[in-house]
């Protein structure tokens, strides 16, 4: 057999070197401080961030873009990731999805409503009102 490129002789040394790091004993100090993380509870932001890099990473892959005619709205993905409350337990998540739901339904009962009374604008005042300040 022939012998690989000079390219890949060095990849496969820095990989092979990159291996012997990780296993070796320079890296303890590292695994002591994310034991320190844990203690001050920041871990349970570990989950949110990756779910943040991720979508923000997926935006910017032409292969993801090339998935849908529009490939601009792939950019509000982030929103529902915020509004999701990423990095809280699954029920938090479901109860904040949940209430984004239910307040969408409600605003766009409202704006049907809105929409049908644009022909008498003191009327729409009124209503508006009282969806606003209504209880």
């Amino acid at each position: 057999m022939s012998k690989p490129p000079n390219k890949t002789r060095k990849v496969v040394a820095k990989v092979q070197a990159f291996r012997r790091f990780v296993f070796s004993r320079r890296v303890i100090p590292l695994f002591k401080g994310m034991a320190r993380l844990h203690d001050r509870n920041c871990t349970d932001r570990f989950p949110g961030t990756v779910a943040f890099t991720l979508v923000i990473i997926l935006v910017f892959i032409p292969q993801f873009n090339s998935l849908t005619v529009w490939p601009a709205n792939f950019q509000n993905a982030l929103i529902p990731t915020i509004v999701a409350a990423t990095g809280q337990p699954i029920g938090a998540c479901i109860q904040a999805s949940t209430l984004v739901l239910l307040g969408v339904a409600v605003g766009s009962v409202n704006f049907a409503i809105l929409a049908n009374l644009a022909r008498w604008t003191v009327v729409q005042a009124i209503v508006f009102a009282c969806m606003v300040y209504g209880q």
